[in-house]
């Protein structure tokens, strides 16, 4: 289970797999992601993963959009963060990385809320170091949903998203594979300290537990993924499927009444498209 605030935990010092992988009965998403694992004869969930096929991350795949119903307060429609697609990489340029050995780093540089990581001058430079890092830190900033999410899926970066298992089912992150992330957590020779956040840190990579392989497959089949369910395009269809329309409409009017620019901004984007 994800660390307490009170708990620290390293690659070096953290308890077995076995031990470790074993969910919450309460967390039934990570209970039969384990138990479907070890009923194929996986070591565990990450080889199960890797051996598939298929890309076993379950697709998000809302059909028309449903309402979330409040109580007394009527019913209200969440939108998602997306990305365009000409910022995602392209499975070309994952491939080639793997073939030169590029992608070297364990972690992206940058971690939320560690102002002294934030070294970064240009969109370029901050996309390039996420582009060679095989895992990156998100977190909680305003509220769950943040960019950082999106960056790093786009830039093929598996997120490590601290306290995964706090995220409501229900809110802006219904378009995340919130499973994986709750699963990332548990990675065999991964770890980090999440708490307190300013004086959060990341541990090297133990390779002695880390199987490379298996990394390389999933996180290319997580960046599949990412271009199918994350592009700006199918984040727009999905707004428009709340409407009465029965048919794509030639033009939007957006009435905007909020502070959250980059969600306006990437909605636009999709609906361009």
């Amino acid at each position: 289970t994800q660390q307490t605030p009170s708990e620290e935990t390293s690659a070096g010092t953290e308890a077995l797999y076995y031990q470790r992988i074993i969910p919450n009965a309460s967390d039934e998403v990570v209970f039969v992601a384990h138990e479907v694992a070890m009923n194929k004869g996986a070591e565990h969930y990450f080889q199960w993963l890797a051996d598939t096929d298929d890309i076993p991350i379950a697709p998000w795949k809302p059909g028309k959009a449903n309402p979330i119903v409040c109580q007394g307060k009527g019913e209200y429609f969440s939108g998602h963060f997306s990305i365009p697609p000409e910022n995602i990489m392209s499975l070309a340029v994952f491939d080639a990385q793997v073939a030169t050995g590029t992608r070297n780093k364990d972690w992206a540089t940058i971690i939320p809320y560690r102002k002294d990581t934030y070294v970064f001058k240009t969109e370029e430079s901050y996309r390039a170091d996420m582009e060679k890092s095989k895992f990156g830190v998100t977190r909680r900033k305003y509220g769950f949903a943040t960019m950082r999410n999106l960056e790093l899926l786009a830039a093929g970066t598996i997120p490590y998203f601290c306290a995964a298992d706090r995220i409501p089912k229900t809110g802006t992150l219904a378009s995340l594979p919130l499973s994986f992330f709750r699963m990332v957590i548990q990675w065999p020779g991964v770890g980090m300290r999440c708490w307190p956040p300013k004086k959060s840190a990341t541990y090297p990579i133990d390779y002695s537990r880390f199987n490379t392989t298996q990394y390389t497959i999933i996180a290319r089949k997580l960046l599949q993924w990412t271009h199918v369910y994350q592009r700006t395009d199918y984040h727009a269809l999905y707004m428009l499927s709340a409407t009465s329309l029965p048919a794509l409409p030639k033009s939007v009017l957006v009435l905007w009444a909020s502070h959250y620019t980059i969600l306006l901004t990437t909605i636009i984007d999709g609906l361009r498209d």
